[in-house]
């Protein structure tokens, strides 16, 4: 029986792929004086190129002949030559280490396996190795040394690209049915919206249906799909159906490429017959299919002769946007290597004049393929292995100004050390062949977003390689340019295993950036990038990166808030006083790194306020970096409205919510002396330093006032309470909580309206009244309608024995814990928090019933107040709130309250 050979475009399966030196053909095993049969069918399979069946017949010799070498060797090759590279090394190991003289070559093609499988040392050893130990001189002999060499040359460039920032293109192979366990490739986007794809299968119940004994499955088709818009590929059937389905015989098909106005499809089709000794072959040829006038396809039509040679092998078409120029893969004479990438014109309607080869920029002596042409920005991408790559074939891009002369590889994620190829650019999404390891079939479709997200990975620190006795990490590195000059004033951030951004921070003047004093867990380490593209290469690397451990337990301390004055970034003169201090301490304990959170209040957009809560982060540590603080010590989280302090619904809530937060990580406690304090309606200077048993001139000094008017609710310094941890003074926390406005003070409008010119000279504070009472009912709304979603969700997502537990001011994770017989541990691990910190009015899971309260102990239920749990008991209401952590009168069910003193 006739069998089709599918040296399909997938990979030009050609590269080596059964020349084999005559050493290694001579050698038949004679266990029982006769070959055996499954030996003698295997050898004629891999004759006529049936690599899939050749396995099958050679693994039964194998199996009962464990010491026959030539079939291990051919059971090797055969894996091989259907891309089942993990096998195929087990093979090539045995024949190394049982009987490499009668087969030197099984080293060469053990180092491409590893390579492929992505053990790239153990590779460049068995390269360098073969080189030493092959000694045949003849001129195969020498290509493969040559290939040998270039394969060094591709692993060290593989190991200096790991090297470098890993963008993130939302990379990722598509689902089923799209892909499926035979191969899928050649992707072809239909239109201009990028969620149509025309792609090649080798999937059963093609139209040819005849079984691949190359490869397994079928004949290869043409086939269409569409994204549905959520999750799913779905076959595309246009209505009324098109005629497609004639790009599509009993033959070999593959898709090309579409003209830019979608009439014409040029793809290949490979049935042109040859009669090689007793066997028939079929070579690729190029046809093209046009729409007629009410937009069906019509019969494909074969290209004329130069375009497709006589008895030579033409391929994988790739057409200009105007159709005038055709590039396309082709085996024949004149040309360099095995295949190379040849164009040609046409001066009519597909009247395609002789082709060019495109010279040893693009083509080399080995495989090129799979070219595609953007004339926007007149750059060729095509696939070889000729070229220095990380393994099997790689994606390489030629610029048509400089004649196509240099090629440059494209790098990760789009080059692995598996065969990459037929690369495909839309308009916001771009598609490739692959059959790197994590795929579904043989060879796959992957999806990719054009612009990245603008975070490139630098490292990632794992957990599970961090010793349990460590109980902090820092992270410290430095960052080069892709000269290798020290890079300044490069933006770094830390996120968690989620991608979830932790802090941000810069390079100083050495390129160097740090991250101290972590918590041990999964991190990355990212170099934040903006509006970077498919095309443009990174321009930084990490240079050194150290991953410094501690047996101390991460601490991290707060140290004051600065504030900020409605909708601005300028610092406030108690700000600076603030941060005059921050800077000295830092300077004088160079070992701390400082953490900035930046927020604003509830008003305006999620937009809007995260760019101003970054404004006035940068703001702070411009005035720090000014003051000798190294810019690397600091880190920066621009958080805007998402972590209120407090509630959003009067004006001294959202003065408190306006702030910069300063944590310091490492080094000695630093105790502050100050705390906030918003100014009340009809205070007075003198009044405020009776209240905080201050004198004016006190405050003043630490405030840097310039005169002794105040204006309503504007932060203040304060002295706080030896021993009190208070930031905020309790009367202002009290203040922030109440949930009516109060009254406006027409002279704090008055000045705000002037501070705020710039943006509406025209707004008087009636206006702004009126304009911030409107933003306070729809962020209000905004802020119940989230609220109440979250609480439903946590509320579904709670198992039997928790509960949700509403923060209040002055609440800590110890107060809490206190409250439930929980440790800090325990709330944080239950609720995956990273860190200590949390904010009123969240909500958190506790443990209930795990701990059945003492007699002096009373279990708090639904409905009790204060006050019937003192009359029930004979104490009273003080009695109960000096022995337990609550603020105020705010009762929550399973508290557990301590009512008398222990016995």
């Amino acid at each position: 029986m006739n069998k089709l050979r599918l040296i399909i475009s997938i990979l030009i399966l050609v590269v080596f792929s059964a020349t084999t030196s005559y050493a290694q053909q001579k050698k038949k095993h004679m266990s029982t004086g006769k070959i055996h049969a499954s030996q003698q069918k295997g050898d004629e399979h891999f004759s006529r190129y049936e690599y899939y069946l050749a396995a099958q017949e050679y693994k039964i010799v194998v199996d009962e002949e464990p010491s026959n070498y030539y079939a291990v060797f051919k059971l090797a090759e055969s894996y091989r030559e259907y891309f089942d590279y993990a096998s195929a090394e087990k093979y090539y190991k045995i024949i190394i280490a049982k009987d490499l003289p009668e087969y030197p070559l099984a080293r060469f093609w053990y180092a491409i396996t590893l390579r492929d499988n992505g053990n790239y040392s153990g590779a460049k050893t068995n390269f360098q190795q073969f080189l030493n130990e092959y000694k045949e001189t003849s001129l195969s002999a020498e290509e493969y040394k040559d290939r040998a060499r270039s394969a060094v040359d591709g692993l060290e460039l593989a190991e200096a690209e790991m090297k470098l920032p890993q963008r993130d293109y939302t990379f990722h192979c598509l689902p089923e049915p799209l892909n499926t366990k035979y191969s899928e490739y050649s992707p072809v986007i239909v239109g201009e919206t990028d969620s149509i794809v025309a792609f090649t299968s080798s999937r059963e119940g093609s139209m040819g249906n005849v079984a691949n004994a190359m490869l397994g499955g079928s004949t290869s088709d043409n086939y269409r799909y569409v994204f549905d818009g959520k999750s799913a590929w779905i076959p595309y059937v246009p209505v009324p159906d098109d005629n497609f389905a004639l790009a599509n015989s009993i033959y070999n098909e593959s898709p090309g490429s579409f003209t830019k106005d979608g009439k014409k499809f040029y793809f290949t089709r490979c049935d042109e017959k040859l009669v090689i000794g007793k066997y028939e072959e079929y070579n690729c040829v190029i046809y093209v299919m046009k729409k007629d006038a009410a937009g069906m396809w019509t019969a494909p039509v074969r290209l004329n002769e130069n375009i497709n040679m006589k008895g030579q092998w033409n391929s994988q078409p790739s057409i200009s946007p105007d159709g005038k120029i055709l590039f396309f893969t082709s085996k024949r004479p004149g040309g360099i290597g095995m295949h190379d990438i040849w164009f040609s014109t046409c001066t009519k309607d597909d009247n395609w004049g002789p082709p060019s080869n495109l010279g040893q920029g693009v083509n080399t002596i080995f495989t090129d393929m799979s070219p595609r042409y953007y004339a926007e920005d007149r750059l060729l991408y095509f696939a070889s292995n000729g070229h220095n790559g990380f393994g099997g074939l790689d994606i390489f891009v030629a610029k048509e100004s400089e004649n196509f002369e240099t090629s440059t590889n494209i790098g990760m994620p789009f080059n692995s050390h598996r065969d990459d190829f037929y690369f495909v650019l839309g308009n916001k999404f771009g598609y490739l062949s692959s059959n790197r390891q994590g795929g579904v079939g043989n060879d796959d479709i992957y999806r990719f977003n054009i612009i990245p997200k603008e975070e490139a990975v630098l490292t990632k620190i794992n957990a599970d390689s961090i010793p349990a006795t460590v109980k902090s990490i820092s992270v410290v590195g430095k960052v080069v340019d892709d000269k290798g000059h020290k890079a300044s004033n490069v933006e770094v951030a830390l996120t968690d295993a989620n991608d979830v951004k932790l802090k941000v921070t810069k390079t100083n003047d050495e390129g160097v950036f740090r991250f101290d004093n972590l918590a041990t867990g999964n991190y990355r380490v990212v170099l934040i990038e903006k509006d970077s593209k498919v095309t443009q290469k990174i321009s930084y690397k990490v240079d050194t990166i150290i991953i410094q451990s501690s047996t101390i337990a991460a601490n991290r301390k707060l140290f004051e808030n600065i504030y900020f004055d409605f909708n601005q970034s300028d610092l406030r003169p108690e700000a600076k006083k603030t941060l005059d201090e921050l800077a000295a301490y830092s300077n004088k304990n160079p070992q701390i790194q400082i953490e900035l959170n930046a927020n604003t209040d509830g008003l305006g957009t999620d937009t809007y306020n995260r760019a101003l809560s970054e404004k006035r982060g940068q703001a702070a540590i411009d005035y720090l970096i000014g003051k000798g603080v190294d810019h690397s010590r600091i880190v920066m989280n621009p958080l805007g409205k998402e972590r209120p302090l407090t509630s959003n619904d009067n004006e001294v809530g959202r003065q408190l919510n306006r702030r910069v937060e300063f944590y310091i990580l490492g080094g000695p406690n630093y105790e502050t002396k100050n705390m906030a304090y918003v100014v009340e309606p009809k205070a007075t200077l003198y009044s405020i330093a009776q209240k905080f048993n201050m004198t004016v001139e006190e405050i003043r000094e630490i405030n840097a006032l310039s005169s002794d008017d105040v204006i309503p609710f504007t932060p203040l310094r304060v002295k706080r309470n030896v021993g009190d941890n208070d930031i905020i003074a309790q009367v202002s926390m009290t203040e922030s909580m109440t949930t009516t406005d109060q009254k406006k003070n027409k002279k704090y409008y008055n000045k705000l309206a002037e501070k705020n010119a710039g943006i509406d000279a025209s707004m008087s504070y009636n206006n702004i009244d009126i304009a911030e009472k409107n933003e306070i009912i729809a962020s209000k709304n905004s802020e119940i309608t989230k609220n109440l979603a979250l609480k439903k969700a946590q509320q579904v997502s709670l198992k039997e024995g928790e509960d949700l537990y509403k923060v209040q001011p002055k609440n800590t994770l110890f107060s809490i814990g206190k409250l439930y017989k929980m440790s800090v541990d325990d709330i944080k691990t239950l609720n995956n928090f990273k860190y200590d910190t949390i904010y009123v009015n969240q909500l958190i899971k506790v443990k209930t019933g795990i701990y059945k309260p003492a007699a002096n102990e009373y279990l708090v239920k639904e409905g009790d107040t204060l006050e019937n749990i003192a009359y029930t008991h004979n104490v009273t209401v003080e009695q109960i709130m000096a022995l337990n952590p609550i603020d105020g009168y705010v009762l929550q069910r399973n508290m557990i309250l301590r009512l008398r003193k222990d016995e």
